[in-house]
Formats: structure tokens, sequence, C-alpha cells
């Protein structure tokens, strides 16, 4: 570097980005750009098929206690039912 400059080489001196360059660039960020949306949304997606299956399990268990309690109700009405049966008999 020369004595008087302090930033490096006169900017006078700097070379031209060529055209090219400057497409490729804008190429590539457009790119970018379209990948990361694409990512996102992709991920997006997923979370929300994520909520949704979670959403379904929870459904289907609730129906299972219901189920269940469902059952263990007749359950014990047939054998309130047979005793009174068993009662009379007697």
């Amino acid at each position: 570097m020369p004595a008087g400059s302090k930033t490096g080489p006169p900017l006078a001196k700097a070379k031209p980005i060529s055209a090219s360059v400057i497409t490729y660039l804008r190429r590539k960020k457009t790119v970018t750009e379209s990948f990361c949306s694409q990512r996102e949304e992709t991920e997006k997606e997923e979370e929300e098929e994520e909520k949704e299956e979670e959403e379904e399990e929870e459904e289907e268990e609730e129906e299972e206690e219901e189920e269940e309690e469902e059952e263990e109700e007749e359950e014990e009405e047939e054998e309130e039912e047979e005793e009174e049966e068993e009662t009379l008999q007697q």
C-alpha cells in the first residue's frame, strides 16, 4: 500500500463487475429466496400435519375412554339385574 493510502487502492482502479456476474448473482438470490420460502412452507405443512395427527390421537383416546366407561356401566347394570333376579328367586 502506498504511504498516503489508508483503505487500499483508489476506487478508480477497481474492476467493474461484469453483467454476467450481476445476472448470476441475481439468479442465485432468486433461487435461494424461493428455496427458503419453499422450505418454510414445507415446515409449516409438516407442523400442521403433526398437530392434526396429535388431535386425531387425542380424539381416538377420548373415544376409547368413553367406550370403556360405557362398557363398565353396562356390566354394572347387568350385575345389578342379576342380583335383583337372585333376590327375587329367593
